[in-house]
């Protein structure tokens, strides 16, 4: 590690990355939910959701930083946000940072515009579709637009329990087909259908996929149906007619956003999270989109290490010359403590 080096951690539902600034070959993605999860805490259940109470707090980033084999003391840090974060889960963060692991500076923003900075743009929508919610956040000059933010119950957990179902379905006689085994057919072969998926014409698109074992599971159409729950939820087990899909959810926060800013909005579409990573969804977006806002500059950006997209955002942030200018130090939360978080990043 370097001195001019800054530890970024992107903490997600159900994974963490975590890596040191300009450095992604070595991003690790520790289990740290594991031992939060064997905490078994008796207030767990009275904790707002998506927080996690102090001691969850501290084990999972003492995981973090074991898996990283770095101690955080004398060092900066840049952490991402969810758009669901409560101020007074922003201050415990900050105090632990501070407090606990004794970091020089830090700083942490919401994690859809660490991933629009990935893309070199401070405007834009982001469209990150997470384990079990997808969400459309309007970016003006850097700074979301909160109020025009839209989200659908749908991810890439729901996809894999959908291609799941199908799989059990399609290979009655096989009961060893698990959520891992549905999730690798869905990362290897699910693709999006470049028109509304018509499953009275899906049968020349059934496949088979070959377990270790050499066992060989009838895909049918599953792969083609994950692509296309994105689009049409209803698809997903429990989930009623009238959630809306990724193509709406653009349009819905495109239409929320100041119309004085929405010409420079639609320049910048871009998409992120582990979910949106199934082959085609770009094109079908941009499609979609396109349909719906008529736009001559729409632009749907889908890097490809989307994946990785708001991490690679924060390593980005930290490299710049004026990061030191937006970081949190500790002279900041000594003169102020845990809120001047509110005012500084």
């Amino acid at each position: 590690m370097t001195d001019s080096q800054t530890i970024v951690i992107d903490v997600g539902k159900y994974s963490v990355k975590a890596g040191l600034s300009g450095d992604a070959s070595k991003l690790s993605s520790p289990e740290a939910y594991r031992a939060v999860e064997l905490l078994e805490l008796q207030n767990a259940a009275y904790l707002p959701e998506g927080e996690f109470s102090r001691e969850q707090l501290e084990t999972l980033y003492a995981n973090i930083f074991k898996s990283l084999d770095i101690s955080p003391s004398g060092q900066t840090v840049v952490l991402s946000e969810p758009l669901s974060i409560s101020n007074r889960q922003r201050e415990l963060v900050t105090q632990l940072m501070f407090e606990t692991y004794n970091v020089t500076s830090m700083f942490s923003h919401l994690d859809a515009c660490l991933a629009l900075y990935g893309t070199g743009r401070a405007s834009g929508i982001v469209v990150d579709v997470g384990c079990n919610t997808t969400r459309a956040i309007p970016i003006y000059d850097g700074y979301p637009i909160q109020t025009a933010a839209k989200e659908t119950p749908v991810g890439g957990e729901d996809i894999t329990e959908l291609v799941l179902r199908l799989l059990t379905n399609a290979n009655p006689t096989l009961n060893t087909i698990t959520v891992d085994i549905a999730r690798t057919v869905k990362e290897r072969l699910a693709l999006c259908p470049a028109t509304p998926l018509d499953m009275s014409q899906t049968a020349h698109t059934e496949r088979t996929f070959t377990l270790p074992d050499d066992t060989v599971l009838t895909v049918k159409s599953a792969h083609a149906e994950a692509g296309e729950a994105l689009f049409t939820p209803s698809r997903v087990n429990g989930l009623g007619k009238n959630i809306i899909g990724i193509d709406d959810l653009v349009h819905a926060a495109y239409m929320a956003a100041p119309s004085d800013y929405r010409s420079e909005l639609v320049k910048s579409i871009s998409i992120c999270g582990g979910g949106s990573m199934i082959k085609d969804i770009p094109d079908r977006l941009e499609a979609e989109v396109l349909a719906r806002i008529p736009h001559p500059d729409t632009c749907i950006l889908c890097p490809p290490d989307r994946g990785e997209a708001v991490w690679l955002g924060g390593s980005i942030l930290a490299s710049l010359k004026s990061f030191s200018q937006v970081a949190l130090t500790k002279r900041d939360y000594d003169e102020v403590g845990p809120s001047i978080v509110h005012r500084k990043n």
